[in-house]
């Protein structure tokens, strides 16, 4: 079943095609085979220095850029037009503010178009791209969308995503080897890079991304992704600013207050105030409601003094954790990080016959998702194979 569009959305005529936005009315189940080389991979000074310089494979663009002119994903609407002017219709200011102000969201594709991305203050690479293509247009400038697989770094992924630094640190490596099925030939040297892949191949293809290839980067030695990725092109008084990514944001993670402790919460206390008898592995019977409200009173009311006493001036988010944008400053387009786009590395996903299950790639195993949402690894050949699910 197709997907019904929203009022804003074209997905025709965004960067992206419109195929690999959703599906058509006839995919099925189905095996399609595809060519993967995965020799080593290394980002250099010469293929990064601008996605301008991309080339194109006969059949596979590396990079997708779509000609100015604006659709209804970039609408440009007067709240837009109004933002635009209250910053001058500077391109360095218009950057810096979906920087920081739009908050990231983890989803894959054209969700919600500019205008609703400026009012939900949140988006996807897709959609904060297309905010600022708005905003630039408003400004009197002529911006481009760049689709394409980008190079972040494991490290860009903790800072990004809020991926853990060391996955799975509860699990020796012999507990790892089990859980996840990695054969015990596999070399006891590389299996934090696999804990890596593992997490990060779980996350991506848990929020939609059906595409992520991981590898060793052998000049710095670290782990890397490439992803899928929506960035803006836009030229500025004749200098061309083409790898301007504002979803691809830095964070400061918070891990909150342990609540339990504030509000000296004992299980044991709570059970025994509870009393009442187990009648089935989930179910109770004749609790003590009188005990159980005093003590869940008691319980509260310590949290509240602890809130008032030592953290009067904190914020939700201090309380619970979470995550906030290191913010930046720039008097120039020149100074945004600019994302990393990689050479004709389109492979792994055939989207004109409907979009695969996710496919996560390493040098060495492949993850496919399986129906019942974990991946399963298999030695991975110079082909594999896609399987997709109706």
């Amino acid at each position: 079943m197709q997907r019904v569009l929203k009022s804003f959305e074209s997905p025709a005529n965004f960067s992206v095609p419109q195929e690999m936005l959703s599906l058509p009315a006839n995919a099925g189940v189905g095996d399609v085979e595809a060519s993967a080389s995965l020799g080593e991979i290394t980002p250099t000074s010469e293929n990064l220095e601008s996605a301008s310089s991309v080339t194109q494979s006969p059949s596979v663009a590396a990079v997708t850029s779509v000609t100015p002119g604006g659709n209804s994903a970039d609408l440009v609407t007067p709240e837009i037009i109004n933002l635009a002017n209250a910053l001058r219709n500077d391109p360095a200011k218009i950057y810096e503010y979906v920087y920081n102000y739009i908050e990231y969201e983890d989803y894959f594709g054209s969700k919600k178009g500019a205008h609703l991305t400026l009012l939900e203050g949140s988006g996807n690479s897709f959609d904060q791209s297309a905010l600022l293509v708005a905003l630039l247009r408003a400004a009197g400038y002529a911006p481009e969308y760049k689709y394409g697989p980008a190079y972040f770094t494991y490290a860009n992924l903790v800072s990004w995503f809020g991926l853990d630094a060391a996955p799975y640190s509860h699990l020796t490596n012999a507990q790892f080897r089990a859980q996840f099925s990695i054969p015990a030939t596999f070399p006891e040297s590389s299996i934090s890079a696999v804990r890596k892949r593992f997490l990060a191949g779980t996350f991506l293809t848990s929020n939609g991304y059906f595409y992520a290839e991981f590898f060793n980067d052998s000049n710095s030695g670290e782990e890397v992704a490439v992803i899928p990725h929506v960035w803006v092109s836009v030229s500025v008084n004749g200098t061309l600013y083409d790898r301007i990514s504002p979803s691809w944001k830095r964070h400061t993670f918070t891990n909150g207050i342990n609540l339990a402790a504030a509000m000296a919460y004992s299980r044991t206390n709570v059970l025994n105030n509870a009393a009442g008898t187990l009648t089935m592995p989930d179910a109770v019977q004749n609790l003590n409601y009188a005990q159980l409200s005093s003590i869940l009173n008691s319980y509260c009311s310590d949290l509240t003094n602890q809130f008032k006493g030592n953290y009067s001036s904190a914020s939700v988010g201090d309380i619970t954790g979470g995550k906030r944008i290191n913010k930046i400053s720039i008097s120039s387009l020149a100074e945004a990080a600019p994302v990393l786009p990689v050479l004709l590395l389109c492979h792994g996903f055939l989207p004109r016959l409907g979009r695969p299950s996710p496919m996560c790639i390493s040098r060495s195993y492949a993850f496919n998702s399986a129906k019942d949402g974990t991946l399963r690894p298999r030695r991975l050949q110079r082909h594999f194979t896609i399987k997709r699910f109706a």
